[in-house]
C-alpha cells in the first residue's frame, strides 16, 4: 500500500495509525482557459462601466436652460426664464433660497418641448434677487442649478 491515499477513498488506512490518510488532489486548469476567463470577465466589466457612464452622461443631462430679465413689477427683482431645449414635455419643480433672509420658495410648473416659460412675482410670488441660488428638478434628469446674477 502506498503512503498517500486519494481523498475519494477514505477507507484506506495507514497501518501505523487508525485514521485514514486524506490528501487533496490538485486539478490544474489549462492556462488558455484561465486567460480566456480573465479576458471575458474584463470585457464584461468594461462594457458595464461604459453603459453606466453613457446613461449618466447622455440621458441625465437636463434640457433646462435659464436666463433672466428685469421684473416689470419689482424694479429690484428679476424674472427667471426657463427654456426646455428637449423634445418632450417637462414637469418641473423649482426650489430657491435667499441666504440673507433665509426665505425659500418652491414652485411647480410645466414647459413644453422647445418652449419658454417664466417664473417670477406673478407665477410664484417670488421676485429673484442677486446671489440667490436654486435648482430646477425634472424627472429623469439631473437637477439644473442656477445663481441669480
Amino acid at each position: 500500500m502506498s503512503g498517500a491515499v486519494n481523498v475519494a477513498s477514505p477507507t484506506q488506512f495507514n497501518p501505523s495509525s487508525s485514521r485514514p490518510i486524506l490528501t487533496a488532489s490538485k486539478s490544474k486548469m489549462p492556462t488558455w482557459a484561465v486567460v480566456l476567463i480573465s479576458v471575458g470577465a474584463a470585457a464584461i466589466l468594461g462594457l458595464m462601466v461604459l453603459v453606466v457612464a453613457f446613461s449618466l452622461i447622455l440621458t441625465k443631462t437636463s434640457p433646462v436652460q435659464t436666463t433672466w430679465r428685469q421684473s416689470a413689477l419689482d424694479p429690484n427683482g428679476l424674472v427667471l426664464q426657463v427654456r426646455n431645449t428637449g423634445d418632450r414635455h417637462l414637469s418641473c419643480r423649482l426650489d430657491a433660497r435667499n441666504e440673507t433672509t433665509r426665505q425659500t420658495v418652491t414652485h411647480t410648473f410645466s414647459v413644453g418641448p422647445n418652449q419658454l416659460t417664466e417664473v417670477g412675482l406673478l407665477e410664484a410670488g417670488w421676485s429673484f434677487k442677486s446671489a440667490e441660488r436654486g435648482t430646477i428638478a425634472t424627472e429623469g434628469f439631473w437637477d439644473a442649478s442656477f445663481t441669480v446674477p
